[in-house]
Parts: structure tokens; sequence; C-alpha cells
């Protein structure tokens, strides 16, 4: 989805709406606000990483690396 924004329109505004997405998705299943908020924060990061590598996987191994702390830290079950 990023990079088809980013073809229609610009990068920033690509980020912008994939991290929103990505925070309102979380909310969705049940995070709260201010969880999802900070969640849409590390959409915009992980955007930010797949662009600059031009590939998603990085951005999925921080993702993992992100939700196993958030488990150890007890803010996930």
């Amino acid at each position: 989805m990023l990079s088809t924004i980013k073809e229609l329109t610009s990068t920033g505004y690509a980020v912008i709406v994939t991290s929103i997405g990505f925070g309102l998705l979380h909310l969705a299943i049940g995070f709260s606000l201010s969880l999802s908020l900070l969640i849409s924060i590390a959409g915009g990061i992980y955007a930010l990483i797949t662009l600059k590598t031009n590939s998603i996987y990085p951005s999925i191994v921080f993702h993992i690396v992100v939700n196993i702390g958030m488990v150890y830290s007890g803010l996930i079950i």
C-alpha cells in the first residue's frame, strides 16, 4: 500500500496515511487510543525503513522485535 500511495501522491503523504492506518488497525483490535497513537508513530518508522532499504523485510524484523518487547513488558499478551 505504501508504494501505491507514494506513486499516486507523495512520499510524505504515503508515510502519514499508512501510519495512521496502522494505528487504526491496532485500535480496531482492542489496543487503547494512547497505545494506538504510539503504534502510528512506529508505523511511520516502519514506512521510513521500508523506503530507505527498498525492502519490507527490515520493517518486518523490527516489528517482530518490538512485539517481543511488548510481550515481555506486559503491554500485550
